[in-house]
């Protein structure tokens, strides 16, 4: 959950709170100069902070895939052998001999 929030949500939100950090800031300047500003989410340029937000998002998902993702990789089991006064020779594990009299007790 984490790794999406990362990933995908914040890199799309970044373009918006980066307007409205601006906006704040504006709003500020204009209150000290004594004007009243106009500008608001109403006056935003949408398609450009959809389009930030979405190449945001997918470079974030590029970037996670081919930097931080480990791939699956096929292993193989070790070898188990039965016969435990030999050593397996490719480093397998040894399991000791069982007899079916020794589950009974």
């Amino acid at each position: 959950m984490l790794q999406k929030l990362l990933t995908v949500v914040l890199p799309f939100l970044l373009p918006f709170l980066i307007f409205w950090i601006y906006l704040q800031l504006r709003r500020r300047d204009a209150r000290k100069a004594g004007k009243q500003d106009s500008s608001g989410w109403g006056t935003a340029p949408w398609g450009a902070i959809l389009l930030a937000g979405v190449l945001l998002a997918a470079a974030a998902l590029v970037t996670y895939r081919f930097t931080v993702e480990t791939r699956w990789e096929e292993k193989t089991p070790p070898r188990v052998t039965g016969h435990p006064e030999r050593q397996p020779a490719d480093g397998g594990i040894l399991r000791p001999e069982t007899r079916p009299d020794d589950a009974a007790e």
